[in-house]
């Protein structure tokens, strides 16, 4: 599998299998993990099945967690937080919870998109003010 530029795909090297566990991602450098977080973030965000996405979205939760157990979730997501992509950016600012329903509990981006496809972010809510907000 590879990323689109002709490179090898962390992404790919991440998902899990039936019976495997999230154990893959403690072999993986931080340059890989990172790669990974960004590729299922890319393809969460073209993916018009919505359990592929959630899988997606997950996995980028997965990764996060195993960067907070190595002490190094701060350096990788202050990286990312200058991503070119504005989804990987608005993820990466935030400190992302979930819930055992997979259901997000974090900075909510609103974004606007343009006649040409563009994407931009408008607005960030805080995780109080989405909880304030959401019956």
């Amino acid at each position: 599998m590879n990323n689109g530029r002709g490179q090898p795909s962390a992404w790919g090297r991440v998902v899990a299998g039936p019976g495997e566990s999230s154990g893959a991602l403690s072999r993986l450098s931080l340059t890989e993990l990172e790669q990974a977080y960004v590729e299922s973030l890319q393809a969460a965000e073209t993916s018009d099945h919505v359990g592929r996405h959630n899988r997606l979205v997950g996995r980028c939760n997965e990764i996060a967690q195993e960067l907070k157990a190595r002490g190094e979730a701060r350096s990788v997501l202050t990286r990312l937080a200058d991503h070119p992509n504005a989804k990987v950016r608005a993820w990466a600012s935030g400190n992302l919870d979930y819930n055992k329903f997979n259901n997000t509990f974090g900075p909510y981006g609103a974004f606007e998109v343009s006649s040409s496809g563009i994407e931009q972010q408008v607005y960030v809510m805080t995780a109080s003010a989405l909880a304030a907000a959401t019956p």
